[in-house]
């Protein structure tokens, strides 16, 4: 069943928001939860499917977000860039997450739309399968293969359920099943340089795998503080070096393709400098193109969404800047 919600907002500035009520969240960002509730956006439109089915997956609600131009520019023959993001009930309305806080990313993409910093473009939440399923669907499987059995091991002892990395599977959901849908149901431009993938913490790991498992499906991506500590061990490389390797076969990263991660240095962030250091060193000495991978720092910015709210704007001009713009 689809439920569709508007709202309207005037605000006066381009993308800079007023944070209060900054709570610290726990363990690695986001409670994950099962929340039921439309979601209800402070602009543009939100399309909810309540539970999508999936072969691969569990289903899940998924949040189509719709700017409010979305009518108008479509019956002039226009189509519009896709954005994937994960931990969707973090995305749109504060009033229904477990921490009330949110990315705000309908007010920030409609003012970057409205003020023609970006090529318009719609936003495809999708939830993470809860606490039992977003570790395992979002840690980068292929990389976390190659470690050795007692590191796995490690990792698997902390968890409290039986289940394994599955983010393959997770990344076929979205390329075999979500997207071809979206590209159906919705004006979208489908090719690789209009589709790009998004998330923070685990979602920043699952983002960049997308983009590496799928170089000609995703054309960018947006990664917020990235657990890449990638386990529990938050001061150890072991995990990391495995995603380096795997990134240094994998990744592309010659210009064809937008990456952005960023990071912070407070709260669960304060053991992130070293790792995003780490990888802009490697992607220097791997000859990265310069204006097509940025590693960028916010001195000060905790790991909350509150924060990734005021970090989106720069990422989205980023990746989705006019002049990238392919019709």
């Amino acid at each position: 069943m689809i439920y569709r919600v508007a709202s309207v907002i005037t605000m006066s500035c381009l993308f800079f928001f007023v944070l209060t009520g900054v709570s610290e969240a726990k363990t690695d960002s986001v409670r994950n939860t099962t929340l039921q509730n439309v979601m209800i956006p402070s602009a543009g439109t939100i399309d909810t499917y309540q539970q999508f089915a999936s072969s691969f997956v569990a289903p899940r609600r998924v949040s189509v977000w719709l700017p409010n131009q979305y009518e108008s520019l479509v019956a002039q023959g226009k189509r519009f860039a896709v954005m994937y993001m994960h931990d969707g009930q973090m995305l749109f309305d504060a009033k229904v997450t477990w921490n009330q806080q949110e990315w705000g990313v309908d007010e920030t993409a409609q003012l970057l739309i409205d003020n023609q910093r970006v090529m318009p473009f719609i936003v495809v939440g999708i939830d993470n399968g809860g606490d039992d399923l977003r570790y395992v669907e979002y840690m980068p499987q292929k990389p976390f293969e190659a470690l050795p059995v007692t590191i796995q091991d490690q990792i698997y002892s902390r968890q409290n359920h039986d289940n394994k990395i599955q983010s393959d599977a997770y990344l076929l959901f979205i390329v075999e099943e979500l997207k071809p849908y979206i590209d159906q149901q919705y004006a979208t431009l489908n090719s690789r340089n209009n589709t790009f993938i998004a998330g923070a913490s685990m979602g920043g790991l699952i983002s960049w795998y997308a983009v590496a498992e799928y170089p000609n499906i995703f054309g960018g991506c947006l990664c917020l503080s990235t657990h890449f500590p990638g386990g529990y061990e938050l001061q150890d490389f072991s995990v990391f070096n495995s995603f380096v390797d795997y990134m240094a076969k994998h990744l592309p990263i010659t210009g064809e393709h937008k990456l952005w991660f960023a990071y912070g240095d407070q709260t669960l962030d304060q053991y992130y400098p070293p790792f995003h250091k780490a990888l802009h060193e490697q992607f220097t000495e791997w000859g990265a193109a310069p204006n097509s991978v940025k590693v960028q720092f916010f001195a000060g910015d905790n790991h909350s969404e509150s924060a990734w709210q005021k970090q989106l704007p720069l990422g989205l001009m980023f990746i989705l800047s006019n002049n990238h713009y392919i019709h």
